[in-house]
């Protein structure tokens, strides 16, 4: 018995001298353990749903034009649908997938677009008014949760009317504020406009702005979202006042026409006071208006600056440096007619321009303006069914701006795209489009396609599951 519990601990001690031989042999043999790859903060995901609202058109004749660049996207489907605020089906027109387009007469109520699958990818409209001289345009924009506006007031204009759309099935509670040059004016009766689901409203602002000749006004939800839209109407001119965009300390707001006429730059800084730097980008270079290099903005409050002398006859974009983050906005005239133009980002992709027209008198360009070093762009006009035109290969000369009139392709003459890419290699590009008809003038100024999304980045693992 005792030599067998001896054999026993002798075969277990064995054992273990075994195990231990062998976890040291594969300790010794490990390769050496890598370090984690480092994951990217964000990652870019193409868009796949896409939603649009044009505003109420004024009276006179209106068109919307639609356009969804050309992708690679195999055997996946997409639908697209046009209707009324209240759900009716509109018989605009559609769009069968990407590299398509439509451009149509308008009805009298707003337009809602929503695409889904690779027809949303890029999706980009314009709605665009003539009427009595008049040239308006405006951007079908998506919902938001807050918008910017530097517009003429109601000392200026007969009418600065804000149009407030809801196309959601909750309601939506919307604050308004209204600067001027001495500070924040009184906030509208009420302080926030609550608006049904799929329902709009029209504020007029003429009683809180009739002392003010320029006033900033921000647009801001409490609860939900909102589309909204800016008119500014008057015997001498009216347009629709594009979105400044989101605060911040570097902007350029292309698209100033050439010709004569009022090139008034406003600038508003909603925190501390700001120190804004005044540069102007033309087709002869980059320079600093004389005498007007720097521009103070109070807290709080906006600043104006009158750029007609500088820019008498030259068509110009304008880049402003702050020390803090600020709204900006150009208002126009020329013509008999008045037009606004405001910051838009950068372009280092595609940018799609819809709504160009060639004869009843229509003509347009593209002001392309390239101030941080020389852009190679191709410029293609597309008709709605996808028919493409002669492209137009440029190149846009470092810290200047140059002027493209695209010409339109064989049988789009009453309405096609221009698509505007910035090649591979190429410095960013900003862009706007000026358009005239009959002495009306209206400027839009262009963002980059909403091709892709940016979304944080993701892995597969228990704590990603577990957050």
């Amino acid at each position: 018995m005792r030599t067998l519990i001896e054999n026993r601990f002798a075969l277990v001690l064995l054992v273990v001298v075994a195990m231990a031989a062998l976890f040291g042999v594969a300790e010794a043999t490990r390769p050496a353990e890598s370090a984690p790859a480092e994951q990217p903060a964000t990652v870019e995901a193409a868009v796949e749903s896409a939603l649009r609202v044009c505003p109420v058109p004024e009276d006179g004749d209106t068109r919307v034009a639609a356009f969804t660049p050309p992708a690679e996207t195999g055997d996946a489907p997409s639908l697209f649908a046009a209707t009324a605020l209240d759900g009716t089906e509109s018989e605009i027109g559609t769009i069968g997938g990407p590299g398509q387009g439509f451009d149509a007469a308008a009805d009298t109520e707003e337009l809602v677009m929503r695409a889904e699958g690779p027809v949303a990818a890029g999706l980009t409209a314009v709605q665009t008014t003539t009427a009595s001289g008049d040239l308006l345009s405006a951007p079908c924009a998506p919902p938001g949760l807050g918008f910017w506006y530097l517009a003429p007031g109601a000392g200026e204009v007969d009418d600065l009317d804000l149009h407030l759309v809801n196309v959601d099935d909750t309601p939506t509670r919307v604050h308004i504020d209204v600067y001027a040059a001495e500070g924040a004016l009184q906030t509208l009766e009420g302080d926030t406009v609550e608006i049904e689901p799929h329902g709009r409203t029209v504020q007029s602002l003429n009683e809180i702005s009739e002392s003010a000749p320029v006033v900033a006004v921000h647009v801001r939800t409490t609860t939900g979202r909102v589309a909204s839209g800016l008119l500014a109407a008057d015997g001498s001119g009216s347009d629709w006042v594009p979105a400044s965009g989101e605060l911040a300390t570097d902007v350029v707001i292309p698209g100033l026409p050439d010709g004569s006429g009022e090139r008034l730059l406003a600038v508003a800084s909603p925190g501390d006071s700001a120190t804004v730097r005044i540069s102007a980008i033309a087709e002869d270079g980059t320079f600093v208006p004389e005498d007007q290099e720097e521009l103070e903005v109070p807290a709080g409050a906006l600043a104006t600056a009158n750029l007609s002398g500088v820019l008498t006859d030259r068509a110009a974009a304008i880049r402003l440096s702050s020390d803090t983050p600020i709204a900006a906005g150009v208002l126009a005239t020329g013509g008999g007619d008045r037009a606004f133009t405001a910051p838009v980002p950068p372009v280092t992709g595609t940018a799609v321009v819809p709504g160009n027209r060639s004869g009843d008198g229509f003509e347009q360009e593209l002001l392309l303006a390239a101030p941080e070093g020389a852009a190679q762009v191709e410029v293609v006009p597309t008709g709605p069914d996808g028919a493409a035109g002669e492209p137009q290969r440029v190149e846009v000369p470092a810290g200047g701006l140059l002027p493209v009139e695209p010409a339109a392709p064989t049988g789009a003459e009453s309405g096609f795209a221009a698509l505007v890419r910035v090649l591979e290699g190429s410095s960013p590009i900003y862009v706007a489009r000026v358009q005239r008809n009959d002495g009306g003038m209206t400027i839009l100024p262009v963002p980059p396609a909403p091709v892709t999304v940016t979304l944080p980045h993701t892995s597969d693992t228990l704590t990603t599951v577990v957050e």
